[in-house]
C-alpha cells in the first residue's frame, strides 16, 4: 500500500479507483465536496493527509538509518 493511496483514502474516505483517470476524476469530485464542506471536516481531512505524509517520512528516515 503506497502513501498516495492512503492519503486518498483518508481525504476522500474511499479506495482510489483502478485507473489513473478515474482516480483523478474522483479526487476532483472529492475536492469539490471538501471545498463546500464545513471547516471542521476540511481540517480533519487535511490533518489526516499530513499524518500519513509524516508517517511515510518517518519510515523513510528509519530505512535510511538502517541502511
Amino acid at each position: 500500500e503506497n502513501g498516495s493511496q492512503r492519503i486518498h483514502e483518508k481525504i476522500f474516505r474511499c479506495q482510489p479507483p483502478a485507473t489513473p483517470y478515474a482516480t483523478l476524476m474522483s479526487q476532483v469530485a472529492g475536492l469539490k465536496r471538501l471545498l463546500n464542506a464545513p471547516p471542521t471536516e476540511l481540517r480533519g481531512a487535511l490533518t489526516a493527509a499530513v499524518n500519513v505524509w509524516v508517517e511515510d517520512l518517518d519510515k523513510g528516515q528509519r530505512r535510511a538509518r538502517a541502511a
